[in-house]
């Protein structure tokens, strides 16, 4: 084999094991991407399933620290984006929590507690693109969403699961 032939040789296997590198590099990273947004996707249906059912059928107490823990979630959440779970969506969940975290405390006499959660909403407004972040319109469409949420409200015709139909 002559001094070119092993040059070209060995500069081929740079170039493969270069590419091999990176394509590695580029599929674990999506690997990994789609493993976060997988997990972003499950805690965020788990956790809003429990706060529509204990919405439905927990006392306010339990749906307060339904709340309060899907925040938390939001939270963490927050601090790791994802392709799907960004600032702009986060900002949205969070400020509809902070919306029925007010209504909730409002309705327990709380008025403090109440006008700091829905300042909180109307600040974390700010970071969703919306146009208008009013009280108003923040509570309007929460409780829109409450209305067609995973687990709509039961009706008084449904609260007995043992009458006859």
């Amino acid at each position: 084999m002559t001094r070119k032939m092993k040059i070209v040789l060995f500069f081929t296997h740079v170039a493969v094991l270069a590419v091999g590198l990176v394509a590695g590099f580029y599929s674990s990273f999506y690997a990994q991407e789609g493993m976060k947004m997988s997990s972003q996707m499950a805690m965020i249906s788990h956790y809003g399933l429990r706060v529509d059912v204990q919405r439905n059928e927990g006392d306010r107490d339990a749906y307060r620290k339904s709340l309060i823990t899907y925040l938390g979630v939001l939270d963490d959440i927050f601090k790791h984006p994802s392709q799907i779970f960004d600032a702009k969506t986060t900002s949205v969940d969070k400020m509809l929590i902070y919306e029925r975290l007010s209504r909730l405390e409002r309705e327990s006499g709380n008025v403090k507690a109440a006008d700091d959660y829905m300042n909180s909403a109307i600040q974390t407004c700010g970071n969703t693109g919306w146009k208008d972040c009013s009280f108003e319109k923040i509570t309007n469409i929460s409780k829109k969403l409450e209305e067609k949420g995973l687990i709509p409200p039961r009706s008084p015709k449904t609260n007995d699961v043992n009458a006859k139909h």
